[in-house]
């Protein structure tokens, strides 16, 4: 074992000391390469080797949302402000026509703050016109808000509309919506995969393009500004998914699917990640990591978060987290039959749990510092999968295993540097 040296931080005021940095073993990426074709050097972390995160040592629980598990409506977190309150949706339970699978029940948009909701205004111009608000997809950058819509009461949404909200204005603004996109000849393929990213002023999403029926689909990153004083615009094609980092997005390159046969399933219409790239403000696009031409064929990248110069994805059952600048490059096998859920990156601090093939989760929320390079790991046999976070603040939600009936609470933490 190799063990990183530790970074020299500041005693906090009450003289903790600095965690520890985990020990990694020096190895070289079988399957990813640089842009230039050069192999990923990195240093894999055993997930066994993590510290167990201690309450009231390494992190103070700031608030929860139990007083929601079993009630009338419950929350679901997107994000957090510059003060660790929860920004996300709050939906009234049992809202599912048994008949006809759609929608009865609207969501509401809004913060969290001493154990209160405290919903956003309706906006001015509701989708369609109507009332009804299902909520998709959300981010806070600690000072704005931005969320997905759709008036759709189907499960599966087609129209979307995307709003911003500065944390100190009342009133949301309406920034874009599915409507305008005048470049697909189709119908809209779903709002499922619109996610917004707040990067600096603007807000950063893909969508899917469809020119004419039976043809590839090709993916795009469109932005538009947060004050809605701009028409939306085109930053990227082939591209999804994108991160939001300190000079630019970090995105995944899709290769479109041009070999689509009649035979062949509708599936493999949609295009697959071939890397991940950096577009910056210009729209100019680099290429960071690629795919070896040699991979597997199954070979498969997972979510991806950012922030800082970190990006942190899921590659072929491994978590790694990249330092786009130095490119040091620290990996953790992920454990067998698993997939990362609950992945959120801000600051110095990543974080993210595993779930079986069944999506059980497996009882351990990890936190990496890239700073310190020190793991650690919260015990919580309760988790549900998913995660958010602002600078120290990091959110994860549990949920009652012994009670059907309870929905998600999430759990607020202020970690200690």
């Amino acid at each position: 074992m190799v063990f990183a040296g530790t970074a020299a931080l500041a005693l906090s005021a009450c003289g903790s000391q600095v965690p520890e940095a985990a020990p990694y073993l020096q190895a070289e990426h079988e399957n990813l390469r640089w842009s230039d074709g050069s192999k990923v050097k990195l240093n894999r972390v055993d997930l066994q080797d993590a510290n167990k995160a201690i309450a009231g040592k390494d992190f103070t629980e700031v608030s929860n949302t139990q007083q929601w598990a079993l009630g009338d409506s419950s929350f679901g977190a997107m994000g957090l402000d510059a003060n660790g309150n929860l920004f996300g949706s709050m939906v009234r339970n049992q809202g599912i026509d048994p008949a006809t699978n759609a929608l009865t029940a609207g969501s509401m948009v809004g913060t969290v703050k001493n154990g209160k909701f405290d919903a956003f205004p309706l906006q001015v111009e509701p989708p369609n016109n109507e009332s009804f608000r299902q909520v998709i997809a959300g981010d806070s950058d600690g000072k704005n808000f931005v969320w997905v819509e759709t008036a759709d009461t189907s499960i599966v949404a087609s129209s979307w509309v995307l709003y911003s909200k500065p944390a100190k204005s009342h009133e949301p603004i309406r920034l874009a919506s599915s409507a305008d996109d005048s470049k697909s000849q189709v119908p809209p393929l779903g709002a499922s995969d619109i996610q917004p990213v707040i990067r600096k002023d603007r807000v950063y999403w893909h969508e899917t393009v469809q020119t004419e029926a039976d043809s590839p689909i090709t993916s795009r990153m469109r932005s538009v500004d947060l004050a809605g004083t701009e028409s939306p615009r085109d930053e990227a094609n082939d591209v999804a998914y994108p991160a939001s980092l300190d000079v630019s997005m970090a995105v995944f390159a899709m290769t479109p699917d041009t070999e689509q046969t009649q035979d062949e399933f509708a599936e493999s219409l949609f295009p697959q990640p071939s890397g991940i790239s950096l577009v910056d403000e210009l729209g100019n696009t680099t290429e960071l990591l690629k795919v070896a031409a040699d991979s597997p064929e199954d070979s498969h990248f997972g979510m991806m978060r950012g922030s800082g110069n970190t990006v942190v994805f899921s590659y072929n059952g491994e978590t790694l987290i990249v330092d786009t600048l130095s490119r040091q490059v620290t990996s953790f096998e992920e454990p067998t039959d698993s997939n990362i859920t609950g992945l959120a990156q801000c600051g110095d601090l990543s974080t993210w749990a595993y779930m079986d093939v069944s999506g059980e989760l497996l009882g351990k929320q990890y936190v990496y510092n890239v700073k310190d390079q020190s793991l650690r790991a919260v015990e919580e046999p309760k988790l549900f999968g998913t995660s958010v976070c602002h600078d120290n603040y990091l959110a994860w939600s549990v949920h009652d295993v012994e009670n059907d009936g309870a929905f998600a609470t999430e759990i607020v933490t202020e970690w200690k540097r």
